[in-house]
């Protein structure tokens, strides 16, 4: 699947020289195959093992949900929606895998921008909703050919400050929030090629989000 402009591919691959294991993913779609980036994984921690030389299947199942199969019996349902049964998948431009109901195509039941993997794309958020504890966080791979989580990961926490963490331990902090930049990061400067804002939002969500969308996108 690719996106309407070309932008982003959707599909599966086999990370690294060695593994057989397959995953779905989303990568830019003008970056050649040899140095594909891929920048979201659907199955990080559900590989399909020994399914390299297999086919397998992307598809919407009789509840609506987004469900991959690996032709073999085996298969895993990503979204979980229960309500909406008439549903379709979008890749967008901007990297973001929806599901939506197709009598109404402005209502968003799932994206992929909600559940990160290791990469930050412009449009996604970075951080957490106090009152139902969802958080929003990046996690690194725990190596070239295994996408699963490592001990890696982001964290926003409520003295706006932005930290690295490796597991429970704080590894890197990037200085508190002063309204323009990070105070540890004076690369954020006025004229900095990717805006971010960070705000409170109606739900008590802090939102780091950059407003560049087409930097990040190869020409």
């Amino acid at each position: 699947m690719v996106s309407a402009g070309g932008m982003f591919e959707l599909g599966f691959f086999t990370p690294g020289q060695s593994t057989k294991n397959m995953y779905l993913g989303i990568w830019y779609k003008k970056i050649s195959v040899e140095s594909k980036t891929v920048v979201w994984v659907a199955n990080r921690e559900y590989p399909f093992r020994g399914a390299y030389n297999s086919f397998c299947f992307f598809y919407i199942n009789s509840r609506g949900n987004i469900e991959i199969s690996d032709g073999r019996g085996m298969s895993y349902a990503f979204t979980s929606q229960s309500v909406i049964a008439n549903t379709s998948a979008t890749l967008l431009d901007s990297g973001n895998l929806v599901l939506r109901d197709i009598e109404n195509s402005n209502m968003d039941l799932w994206q992929s921008f909600d559940y990160p993997s290791d990469h930050f794309l412009p449009g996604m958020k970075l951080g957490f909703k106090s009152r139902t504890g969802k958080n929003w966080s990046l996690t690194s791979w725990r190596s070239a050919e295994d996408p699963a989580p490592s001990a890696f990961s982001t964290l926003l926490d409520s003295s706006l400050e932005f930290f690295v963490m490796k597991g429970s331990q704080k590894y890197w902090t990037s200085g508190r929030w002063n309204g323009n930049i990070f105070s540890v990061v004076p690369e954020m400067r006025t004229n900095y090629i990717l805006k971010f804002m960070l705000r409170l939002l109606r739900e008590r969500c802090w939102n780091l989000k950059s407003l560049n969308r087409k930097f990040l996108v190869p020409h």
